[in-house]
């Protein structure tokens, strides 16, 4: 009890600190058993079993074709130069390869 009436005859602002600072310690304590449990909860889980615990549906794979890119020439390329602004220039030669 002599500790209380330590803490009670301190000034208000000491007090608050030490009230954050002992809220602050239960916080991390609490956070740090949290993510112990969490971690135990998941450990062993694999993909099906995830899927089973939460009932994830399984979604159909949709199939992209193939986009294949007109060929330009030399000279198209020397053209489009001369209209396109630099990143562009640099995003159509690295689509084509040159």
């Amino acid at each position: 009890m002599e500790f209380l009436e330590k803490l009670r005859g301190l000034p208000q602002t000491k007090r608050k600190i030490i009230l954050w600072l002992v809220i602050a310690i239960i916080a991390l304590v609490l956070f740090i058993l949290w993510t112990k449990n969490v971690r135990k909860k998941f450990e062993g889980f694999q993909g099906e079993e995830v899927k089973q615990q939460f009932q994830i549906p399984d979604l159909p794979r949709i199939e992209t074709p193939e986009i294949e890119l007109p060929q330009i020439s030399e000279e198209e390329l020397k053209e489009l130069e001369k209209e396109l602004s630099p990143q562009e220039l640099e995003e159509l030669k690295k689509l084509y390869g040159k």
